[in-house]
């Protein structure tokens, strides 16, 4: 759920009646946290990192997924075979947006 509708839902979860001085507090640190958040800039990730994330959530080797589907390799096409396909197709789409943006640095940097 995103933000905006986690803030919709607590604001609809309590009734203007209900709603005591403690529950505004909870409501305005919630807020205030979560515009916090969304100022934070993403880390960059390498393949390196993508690799690892891959190790740490699985128990195959990581090189099995190496040519895995159509996006889990150098080059994506098609549609994404299942989940984990789907996911290199998001990391793959990242990547070339980057490629893309002469303000990013090369994919090999770090």
């Amino acid at each position: 759920r995103s933000s905006v509708g986690t803030f919709i839902h607590l604001t609809y979860s309590f009734t203007m009646d209900k709603m005591n001085p403690a529950h505004l507090l909870v409501l305005a640190a919630v807020c205030i946290s979560l515009l916090g958040a969304s100022s934070i800039a993403p880390q960059p990730l390498t393949i390196h990192q993508f690799r690892k994330m891959i190790e740490c959530t699985n128990t195959r080797p990581w090189w099995n997924f190496a040519d895995y589907g159509c996006y889990c390799n150098y080059g994506g096409n098609s549609t994404a075979v299942d989940q984990l396909d789907r996911c290199c197709q998001t990391h793959y789409n990242c990547y070339s947006q980057a490629k893309d943006n002469p303000a990013c640095k090369p994919i090999w940097d770090s």
